[in-house]
């Protein structure tokens, strides 16, 4: 059992998987720092 935890968590740490959760970390920040795209923007527009 702690061989498979530990082959599990070799492959998260191998590039594809990394690559793609710095990716996403990257995108969810851009995103976040412009106005108007995030959701709280959306929300309180359609309550007025």
């Amino acid at each position: 059992m702690l061989d498979a935890f530990v082959t599990g968590l070799l492959l998260v740490f191998e590039w594809p998987a990394i690559g793609f959760l710095f990716l996403g970390v990257f995108i969810g920040i851009w995103l976040g720092a412009i106005p108007g795209l995030g959701g709280g923007e959306l929300e309180c527009a359609s309550r007025s």
